[in-house]
């Protein structure tokens, strides 16, 4: 039997024995400190397997997703049309399929986003490879060059040389 899975009961054990306030919140952190060391262990788990280049370690993602997908539709779908045997995985299964799936998820989301440290490092290298190096020799492509401010009698002149224009044309 996995400790991980008698955490709830332990929880409940720790609020009838123990009445002390401090020391009960102290347990329930040393607690979600060995739920986070979890769920962090399987993150590192998917972290290797998806960094891989080997199609039958990487590839192993893919066939957990669509053997799921193939389950559920013969359980749901062709299972009571056609009256075929439902396929039963087993709870492990289920487990990492799950962190599998939630893992690929978080990794979209940081992959998505910039995260910063207060002193202005940026904590995702994917975001930081994609800006151009600035080169002091030239302006970058995106600032428009500096135009000379207008007189307001030159706007008037440009606006009855368009007004004009239009007339003409339209």
């Amino acid at each position: 039997m996995n400790l991980l899975e008698l955490l709830p009961g332990i929880s409940g054990i720790i609020e009838r024995v123990i009445p002390d306030p401090n020391k009960k919140a102290e347990l329930e952190l040393e607690l979600s400190k060995v739920q986070a060391d979890e769920v962090n262990a399987r993150m590192g788990v998917l972290q290797g397997m998806l960094s891989n280049k080997s199609l039958f370690v990487a590839g192993a993602i893919p066939a957990l997703l669509w053997l799921a997908v193939l389950g559920l539709l013969n359980n749901y779908v062709l299972g009571p049309w056609f009256g075929l045997e439902p396929i039963n995985f087993p709870d492990q299964y289920w487990t990492l399929l799950s962190t599998v799936v939630i893992g690929l998820f978080g990794k979209k989301v940081v992959d998505g986003n910039e995260f910063r440290w207060p002193n202005g490092n940026v904590l995702s290298p994917k975001k930081e490879a994609e800006i151009p190096p600035h080169r002091e020799d030239k302006p970058p492509d995106h600032v428009p060059p500096a135009k000379k401010p207008r007189s307001p009698e030159d706007i008037d002149a440009r606006l009855a040389q368009l007004d004009k224009e239009y007339r003409k044309n339209g």
